[in-house]
């Protein structure tokens, strides 16, 4: 069994977001969270840093595998999402101690 595969990562909004409507928005939330689910990624946390960073959000994810990694990011291809937010990432394992 491989090792479970952390992704920090932090967000902007683009303007292309701020020009969805919010029925679109949750839409694409929806589908996101459905995805999440059927590759079994699991959201550790999600936190608002707009008042402190010029990043909106930040978080951290837990995948299965690699290959969990790889169709998170055919999906967010797929709904274009990297055009309406900017996102940073970076993924790990946990250190063994």
């Amino acid at each position: 069994m491989s090792a479970p595969i952390y992704r920090f990562y932090r967000v902007k909004f683009t303007d292309a977001w701020h020009k969805l409507s919010q029925e679109e928005k949750e839409r694409l939330q929806e589908k996101l969270s459905q995805s999440y689910a059927e590759q079994g990624i699991k959201e550790i946390g999600q936190f608002r840093t707009f008042w402190s960073s010029e990043w909106s959000v930040f978080g951290l994810e837990e995948f299965p595998d690699v290959g969990a990694v790889e169709k998170w990011r055919t999906t967010m291809e797929q709904l274009g999402i990297f055009e309406t937010v900017e996102i940073e990432s970076m993924l790990g394992i946990k250190e063994q101690s």
